[in-house]
Order: C-alpha cells, then sequence, then structure tokens
C-alpha cells in the first residue's frame, strides 16, 4: 500500500485552485493538508505544517517569487516544492531550481501532468516541463550545475550580540526592551542596528529582518506573532527586495 503524500496547495486563482484540488481528490494517496492563497501565507503553512510537496501556483514578479520559493524551501527542506508558472525563460527556469524547485511545469500545458508529477518529486526525482527540457538541457545540470542565485552569506561577518539584535528585531522588541534583554545601553543598540544595516544593506528593520529569515539568521518560531500588520509588510519586502545575487544576467519577465 502506498503512504500518504500531504501536500500544500498555494493558488491565486481560483479556477487553477479548484483544478488542482479536483486532482488532488482523484488519487486516494494524495491529502491536502493547507491550501492558501499567497506567497506569505504559503511560508506560515510550509514553517508549521511541513508537508511533503508543496504545490505553487502565484502570481508575483520574479524576484519576489523567487524569494518566497528560497524562503519556503529553508523554512521546510524536505518539502518537494512543484510550481505552475509559464515563465519560461531559461535563467528562471535554472533559478527556480537553484532556490529550490523540484517540479516546473507551465500552467497553460502541463496541469494533467500534476498526479504523474507529485508521486515523483515526492520521491526525491525532479521535472521539467517538456517544451523547456531541450533548450536548457544543454546548458545546465539541473541537480548540480546550475547557475547560483545568491551570494552564501558568511555569517561569521555577524557578531552573536548582532543576532541576537535581529533575533528581538524579529519579536518585534523597541530598542529598549532589546537593551534590557542584553544589558546594553540603549545606544549601544541604535549603534549595532546601524552596522547591522550597513552589513545586510536593508534601511529598515522589517527589510533586516526578512533578510535574515531568507539567510536563516532568524526562524519562523523567533517572531513574537504574525499578525497582518507584520504579514503585511514582510510581503511588500520580499516583494520589493532585491536579489543579492552574483553577477550574471538577470532572469526576464516573460
Amino acid at each position: 500500500m502506498e503512504s500518504t503524500i500531504n501536500i500544500l496547495v498555494a493558488s491565486h486563482n481560483e479556477e487553477t485552485q479548484a483544478c488542482i484540488l479536483t486532482i488532488l481528490e482523484n488519487e486516494s494517496i494524495f491529502s491536502v493538508a493547507g491550501v492558501v492563497k499567497d506567497g506569505t501565507d504559503a511560508i506560515i503553512a510550509a514553517d508549521r505544517i511541513k508537508p511533503e510537496v508543496i504545490i505553487l501556483d502565484l502570481k508575483l514578479d520574479v524576484e519576489s517569487w523567487l524569494n518566497t520559493v528560497r524562503i519556503i524551501h529553508r523554512r521546510s527542506p524536505s518539502s518537494a516544492i512543484i510550481v505552475l508558472n509559464n515563465n519560461d525563460n531559461n535563467d528562471f527556469v535554472s533559478f527556480a531550481f537553484k532556490a529550490g524547485v523540484s517540479g516546473f511545469l507551465l500552467s497553460d500545458e502541463d496541469l494533467d501532468k500534476l498526479s504523474h508529477i507529485i508521486k515523483l518529486v515526492s520521491l526525491g526525482g525532479k521535472y521539467v516541463s517538456a517544451s523547456i527540457m531541450d533548450r536548457i538541457y544543454n546548458a545546465v545540470s539541473l541537480t548540480t550545475q546550475l547557475p547560483g542565485q545568491f551570494n552564501e552569506i558568511d555569517y561569521s561577518i555577524f557578531t552573536s550580540v548582532e543576532r541576537d539584535i535581529i533575533t528581538g528585531l524579529a519579536k518585534g522588541y523597541t530598542d529598549d526592551e532589546i537593551a534590557e534583554d542584553l544589558h546594553l545601553c540603549k545606544g549601544s543598540i541604535r549603534n549595532c542596528i546601524t552596522t547591522i544595516r550597513r552589513k545586510t544593506r536593508m534601511k529598515s528593520r522589517i527589510g533586516i529582518v526578512v533578510f535574515s529569515l531568507i539567510y536563516g539568521l532568524v526562524r519562523l518560531e523567533d517572531f513574537g506573532s504574525w499578525n497582518e500588520n507584520i504579514k503585511t509588510s514582510i510581503h511588500e519586502h520580499i516583494k520589493n527586495r532585491p536579489i543579492h545575487k552574483k553577477r550574471g544576467r538577470k532572469p526576464k519577465v516573460s
């Protein structure tokens, strides 16, 4: 008897979402663990549920989309991520796999293959839409030679105090609360935050938190609460934040 595959569905489109759920309902081994409509909720649900497979059908610009996938993969690394997207640009597809995607399907062509792809990626396999495969096969190896998207972060550039301050920011603490918690003066906390801004290249505190979430400096568990204001702020920063990437051609939006 086949094991049940728990699946999280994140789709902005009600019609596509309905099609996905119908496909899942037709397979007894599929269990829908959650359904959400945007990237921020997908991050939260993936971290909480840790499903075997995550299906993403999100309408975001390239940088927001890649950042969202990277955060989800970092927070739930054992989950296989399948994406439905009509951007078939070679660089974008390569960046997607580097960010943590296991299956890349074109929304307009491959939905009927979804059931098979879920089973494939749940066993550790990878899949790229056939119409894309021929173009990128000779350029990259999808498992080991994908172009780099992000520079590796040298965690040693952050002192232990700076990391504690970042955790405090993630919890929503004020400067006074962080100072009291770390037994430092308020001026020292502000000086450290200025240094953190320089190191992360983030102008705002919520930007620092998003950066730290992406690169694993903080965990979702570090956050005091996920109220709507925090979710909205993080969503906006994911959308607007430039990717820290190696030099090379930037993926185009088709």
